[in-house]
């Protein structure tokens, strides 16, 4: 076992775990509290009743979010119970040390940062005398010892249990969702977007692409960036998780002007129309 030296130990401090299980509770709060909202807000956003196919999907979809969000909730209210907790044990596991220290100054011995125990008497009255203040060191430093290594130990427990306790989230993904969440890759980058090329198996897909392509653009799709713009504009619904919903889709054109930059296309859904 690797212990802190006693300079280290006087100097330690586990506000850390108070500032995280604090920050847990936060962020457990704010998660319920959003997705609460979206399902809240699902049946009459912006004050108006939503009705029909779309409307169901959307609110079946978010009254199941806010029930699948109960899991990583939970597993943060717990995390930071066990911080909590962590955080006044290891404060008296300190104090313990420090006081079996004071005790061993008390009775004129000399604590150092290794927790060796040196007598500062320097005379004494017997060879027993003697004898008796160097059993007392031994006893002294073997008790600060004990205590030092069962504040390592617990530091050792606290880290496992936190680690158990939050496991769960590295895994955790709403339905249809990949492990990321939808949210980027793992370095925080972008996704690049795939050549969706199912229609090069698909006939009654190709057909559809290439119709909604064509609607647009006047012609049928060539290079695969226009298969990648066929796969947007096409308004069929093929995943099983927007239960044969279909998207609404609007295309819009920029004529592009010479020498005023660079015209690319792009996606987005107006703001009018998102609740989360």
């Amino acid at each position: 076992m690797t212990f802190p030296t006693l300079a280290e130990i006087k100097d330690a401090n586990w506000d850390y775990l108070k500032t995280s299980a604090a920050a847990w509770r936060s962020l457990t709060h704010c998660w319920e509290a959003a997705f609460t909202e979206v399902r809240d807000a699902s049946t009459r956003p912006g004050g108006t009743a939503w009705t029909g196919a779309g409307a169901e999907a959307f609110q079946h979809r978010a009254a199941a979010d806010v029930v699948t969000v109960h899991s990583p909730s939970d597993m943060l209210v717990n995390a930071a119970g066990i911080a909590e907790c962590g955080y006044d044990t290891q404060g008296a596991g300190r104090n313990l040390v420090l006081s079996a220290v004071d005790a061993a100054e008390r009775d004129d011995f000399r604590v150092g940062d290794d927790y060796s125990v040196t007598d500062t008497w320097t005379y004494y009255a017997s060879a027993a005398e003697q004898q008796a203040r160097e059993q007392a060191a031994q006893d002294h430093a073997s008790f600060i010892k004990s205590r030092a290594a069962n504040l390592v130990a617990k530091e050792a427990q606290i880290a496992g249990n936190l680690t158990t306790a939050t496991a769960g989230l590295h895994e955790f993904t709403f339905p249809g969702e990949g492990a990321d969440g939808g949210a980027g890759a793992a370095d925080g980058q972008p996704h690049a977007v795939p050549l969706d090329d199912r229609w090069k198996t698909d006939a009654d897909r190709a057909g559809n692409q290439r119709e909604a392509f064509n609607r647009v653009y006047g012609r049928d799709p060539v290079s695969d960036n226009d298969w990648r713009m066929a796969a947007a504009l096409d308004p069929h619904s093929y995943d099983p998780k927007y239960h044969g919903v279909p998207p609404e889709i609007v295309a819009g054109r920029i004529t592009p002007q010479p020498g005023k930059g660079v015209v690319r296309s792009n996606m987005f859904i107006p703001a009018d129309h998102v609740y989360n």
